[in-house]
């Protein structure tokens, strides 16, 4: 029975989002080319402006010319003076809940995190399908250098994908936030970015659709950055230096290098939403108002 009701609960929960209870908008799109359409971020708006607002300054200051962003907002307003509006190789995406749908939440509104934010990654890629690579970015995460890009494209090299670390749980799948792939490709395959569930266990979670597609296990483990999870010397060696990331790592925020394992290039702070709602549970961890000063000042 208890299995029948989480059953029951994930179909509810997917559902919430299917297009009969769910619009998708394009509010606004990036004037980037077409010939130059080579790369975008795609990045989920969740709760906290100022999060998301610092993350977007981040990765436009810090990425290589002629990128393009994605911001997908679900179920939020946008500030009418919000910053974002002027840029111009910015795409914004913003999902509403229909008439139907409110209907349907008044009886069912048990939201799940994971297919929320598969919706916004979905939403991102089907906004903007015609761009070769495409890169997921959480608001909780950030470049930690000039041309951090750069860096991921060499350790890509001939794959279709690569993560700024494993997922160790499931199927030990690129982490979401932090993962550079072939939009192209995956879209070729047919590949989703949607959680999976088989009798209320999750098999997938959000995006490990995307390793399965483009580098299924056959061929041995999803590359990855090296990167403070795997390798705790790293962290250790960050937290000599001192400074505010260190003290982030400390309690968890996790950070990936270069090939020689001498630049820190992409951090991601982990969490971002119950810190922003000041979850009890992650009081005695750096607030997320630091982490934004701290990336803001990051040339």
């Amino acid at each position: 029975m208890k299995f029948l009701k989480t059953w029951l609960k994930n179909l509810l929960e997917r559902a919430l989002v299917c297009p009969l209870f769910v619009h998708t908008e394009v509010l606004k799109r990036s004037t980037v080319k077409a010939s130059e359409k080579n790369f975008h971020l795609i990045m989920p708006h969740r709760l906290n402006w100022k999060l998301t607002s610092s993350a977007l300054r981040s990765f436009r200051k810090l990425s290589s010319k002629n990128h393009s962003f994605t911001l997908v907002v679900n179920f939020d307003e946008i500030p009418a003076d919000w910053e974002g509006w002027q840029w111009t190789d910015l795409t914004i995406v913003r999902n509403t809940i229909t008439p139907l749908g409110r209907l349907f939440r008044m009886a069912f509104n048990k939201e799940n995190g994971s297919i929320n934010n598969a919706l916004a990654i979905d939403r991102g890629i089907k906004a903007e399908p015609d761009f070769r690579f495409a890169f997921i970015a959480h608001s909780d995460s950030a470049p930690l250098c000039a041309d951090w890009d750069k860096y991921f494209f060499q350790a890509l090299g001939e794959n279709l994908v690569i993560g700024n670390v494993r997922d160790r749980t499931r199927v030990n799948a690129a982490h979401s936030s932090g993962t550079l792939f072939r939009q192209d490709e995956f879209l070729r395959r047919g590949g989703t970015v949607w959680p999976l569930y088989q009798f209320g266990r999750m098999v997938w979670d959000v995006s490990d659709g995307i390793t399965m597609a483009l580098h299924p296990p056959a061929l041995g483990p999803v590359p990855m950055l090296e990167n403070s999870l795997y390798n705790p010397e790293l962290g250790s060696r960050l937290r000599e230096n001192g400074g505010m990331l260190a003290e982030f790592v400390e309690t968890g925020t996790i950070v990936s290098f270069d090939a020689k394992c001498t630049k820190p290039i992409f951090a991601h702070m982990g969490r971002g939403t119950p810190r922003s709602q000041k979850d009890p549970a992650f009081a005695k961890r750096p607030a997320v108002d630091l982490w934004a000063e701290m990336i803001d000042g990051i040339n």
